[in-house]
């Protein structure tokens, strides 16, 4: 199964925030038993994530 969507942490979420397609990312929380993502951690659409950071 191919990922849709890639994990991106501060400081690189920084740059999906300037992006006009920022609305289609998710905002990642602490959920207890997992490992903590760090503030402003978003999942970013897989084609999103290629465009700005390939």
């Amino acid at each position: 199964m191919e990922n849709l969507y890639v994990l991106v942490q501060w400081p690189e979420s920084q740059m999906l925030m300037d992006n006009p397609r920022f609305n289609e990312c998710l905002f990642v929380d602490y959920l207890e038993g997992h490992e903590d993502p760090g503030s402003s951690a978003y999942m970013c659409p897989k084609d999103l994530y290629d465009e700005i950071f390939k």
